[in-house]
């Protein structure tokens, strides 16, 4: 054990971080843990009250060897020619914890805002105990408009445009899934600025929703309804397109439709690098939406963006994670960390049998060894926060009425302290450093302007239409089909009856997204046979022929008595899986609450596989699906429907 604590811990005989005042005083103050006796009072000091004399002196004894061997040679030299530095230390009091922490947010608002009138943000770095302190922190900061960075600051999944961005593929991935919608509808950073909704409106919409008939009815389907000129701009093209597109090319041409490269410069980073891993899980073979969720899902969430060098924000982190690091400025606003252990389950003797219970008191030794442990990690950590600062150094000394005279950090520390000469409230030591005039210090480190960027990733970015310019023929990869022509010169254009039922099925899908019905038939037709035209992404030979004999069966279909209610509550591309996990994609489920029907169109003359076909996928759904199931198969050449029920 011995030889262990010697190589535990090693201290450079000279600190070349920190100045002179900070590197003194924390000789005052660490140095006295090498003295057995001052080791012994610490660990005392911080022990429960209730700890069984005969386990005191043995716990005190181990540990006070171990904190010895651990801070031995901790005392340093300063390294020649450092400046003075500050050094501050304040007690801060709370009869409660909730009382403690609005004082603490008092003193360290004030505390950044003191240092920051002498410094820029970026020096400052706030170490707590734990991620739930530094959470705490970062809020406080930003509720005063100060520019913060935590350790999860760059995570993508928490980013609100990466959240939003990967909400909207979930949606066009499965269309009734009503939270991806949401999130994406109502997201503060993309569609929702740019629709004439506001936020609580579009709340009070969900929650009318919620209540009326079409509570069953998926939430897209039901904001189709009701707003179908946003649905046609902003939505529609890609539900439309969903199939058609990569998860990389519906990113990509949603961030250009929404303008957000322009919107959002200084987000620019957190969105490429999101681009950079969905283009290298298509790559990985990941190349659907559904592939690519599920990737993101299991891989995705530890992703960060690349920190900006000329980032100039309050740092706060955790202490664990300071390790190895410095700061010009740190402020370390608790001490009272809490002395809770871990209770694993430990064999217990009880009545002469041995049983499993919680390590508790009733353990013994064991129990209060644990404590004993932890009090000296968190005598370690504070050394490694008092240590991070080069030129400045602020820590607030907190205590409640509970605690003032309870174990714990505060009462070792309270020991170690008497050394200094320090007033009821306050030890300075040093002057603060004045690094240049506050109106400098508050201005943000010389970044690219919004133009800038612009610029740059006009390179790599497609164009697209902006934001606010009203283009009802815009739609995604708008250059595909061209792209597709020039890079494939022999590709053979013939319209063979694989390709026109092919294109038939694209112009039903675009009169299914479409929204709503006017009532005239033929004006829908030639519509979704216009809007499938500019999206197919194959070649139409002799498109003025085509348009005669697509636009007529078109027509037929919109004329339907059941079209309007398949398009209320139809979704196309239905996605369907069996129990080996094959993939099948039905035309059209139409779910109205109270039946399910299975809708499959078809061009040229009925065969046996169609029905065979069609009753697969009613098989499926009847498994799933608490309703009666029905389907029906759609000859668009034939005009004609037949309705088939399912065969068990």
């Amino acid at each position: 054990m011995r030889r262990r604590a010697r190589t535990a811990r090693r201290h450079p005989p000279t600190n070349w971080r920190s100045c002179r005042a900070i590197v003194e005083t924390n000789n005052t103050l660490f140095r006295q843990l090498s003295e057995t006796a001052t080791a012994k009072a610490v660990l005392s000091a911080m022990l429960p009250k209730d700890t069984p004399s005969p386990l005191l002196a043995a716990i005190l004894e181990e540990g006070a060897l171990l904190l010895k061997e651990g801070f031995a040679g901790s005392e340093q030299n300063v390294a020649p020619d450092k400046a003075e530095g500050f050094l501050r230390l304040q007690r801060v009091c709370g009869d409660k914890s909730e009382d403690l922490d609005e004082e603490v947010r008092e003193r360290l608002l004030g505390c950044v805002q003191e240092v920051v009138s002498r410094r820029p943000w970026g020096d400052v770095t706030v170490l707590v105990r734990s991620n739930g302190k530094a959470a705490q922190v970062a809020g406080w900061l930003m509720e005063e408009g100060i520019p913060v960075v935590t350790d999860n600051s760059f995570l993508l999944a928490e980013h609100p445009l990466v959240e939003q961005i990967t909400a909207l593929l979930t949606f066009l991935d499965s269309p009734r899934n009503d939270l991806a919608f949401w999130t994406f509808l109502s997201g503060r950073q993309m569609l929702l600025p740019l629709i004439p909704l506001s936020e609580q409106a579009l709340e009070d919409w969900a929650a009318a929703r919620r209540t009326s008939e079409r509570r069953n009815m998926p939430l897209f389907m039901a904001f189709r309804e009701d707003f179908p000129d946003i649905w046609r701009k902003w939505i529609a093209p890609f539900h439309a397109d969903a199939g058609l597109l990569t998860p990389y090319d519906v990113t990509r041409e949603a961030l250009g439709r929404l303008d957000i490269w322009s919107r959002y410069p200084d987000e620019a980073a957190f969105v490429r690098r999101f681009l950079e891993i969905i283009h290298v899980a298509e790559g990985q073979g990941y190349g659907s939406l559904s592939s690519f969720l599920d990737y993101w899902n299991k891989h995705g969430q530890q992703e960060k963006a690349p920190m900006p060098e000329t980032l100039d924000a309050v740092r706060v982190m955790t202490m664990h994670k300071s390790k190895g690091l410095q700061f010009p400025v740190v402020i370390v606003p608790w001490h009272n960390f809490s002395q809770r252990v871990d209770s694993p389950a430990v064999e217990t003797h009880v009545d002469g049998l041995t049983v499993l219970a919680p390590r508790g008191p009733a353990s013994g030794y064991a129990h209060y060894k644990a404590i004993a442990d932890n009090a000296r990690e968190a005598l370690h950590l504070l050394y490694v926060a008092w240590t991070r600062a080069e030129e400045e150094l602020h820590a607030f000394l907190t205590e409640t009425s509970s605690s003032r005279n309870a174990s714990g950090l505060g009462s070792g520390l309270n020991v170690l302290l008497g050394a200094l000469p320090m007033t009821e409230e306050t030890f300075e030591t040093g002057a603060p450093p004045f690094v240049r005039p506050a109106e400098q210090a508050r201005e943000p480190k010389t970044m690219r302007d919004g133009k800038a960027v612009a610029e740059e990733l006009a390179l790599i970015e497609p164009e697209s239409i902006p934001a606010g310019q009203s283009n009802e023929r815009w739609r995604p990869m708008h250059w595909l089909p061209r792209l597709r022509i020039f890079r494939n010169p022999l590709e053979e254009f013939s319209f063979t009856q694989k390709r026109r039922g092919t294109f038939a099925h694209h112009c039903l899908a675009c009169l299914q997204t479409a929204g709503q019905l006017t009532g005239h038939p033929e004006e829908d037709a030639r519509q979704a046979f216009k809007q499938g035209l500019r999206t197919f992404p194959l070649p139409i030979r002799d498109p003025e022929t085509v348009e005669h004999e697509i636009v007529e069966m078109l027509a037929w279909y919109a004329a339907l008595p059941e079209s309007g209610e398949w398009l209320r509550y139809g979704t196309p591309e239905q996605e369907i899986v069996d129990e080996s996990g094959e993939l099948y994609r039905s035309d059209l489920v139409v779910d109205d609450g109270k039946r399910i029907t299975v809708v499959e169109y078809k061009t040229g003359a009925p065969t046996p596989a169609h029905e065979i076909q069609l009753q697969r996928y009613m098989r499926l759904i009847s498994k799933a699906a608490p309703r009666p199931v029905r389907g029906v198969l759609v000859y668009l050449d034939l005009k004609r429907l037949d309705y088939k029920q399912l065969q068990t």
